[in-house]
């Protein structure tokens, strides 16, 4: 577990850029929270994020192939 501490570093773990990073919070539930005015999160948090996701968009892609 690390935490990422403003928009830039979590920008950097996932390696996308900041105002995408803003929308994948307010649009798709992007594990970060404004605490005292900075940005933060969790490695951990987003890894899981990340596999949910991954694993709902390969359900999504399967659907119906069997």
């Amino acid at each position: 577990m690390a935490g990422l501490n403003g928009m830039k570093a979590i920008g950097a773990y996932i390696d996308r850029s900041e105002v995408t990073v803003r929308k994948w919070i307010d649009n798709h539930g992007l594990p970060a929270a404004k605490i005292g005015g900075a940005w933060v999160s969790d490695t951990d948090l987003i890894d899981e994020w990340r596999a949910k996701r991954i694993a709902e968009q390969c359900r999504k892609a399967n659907a119906g192939r069997w």
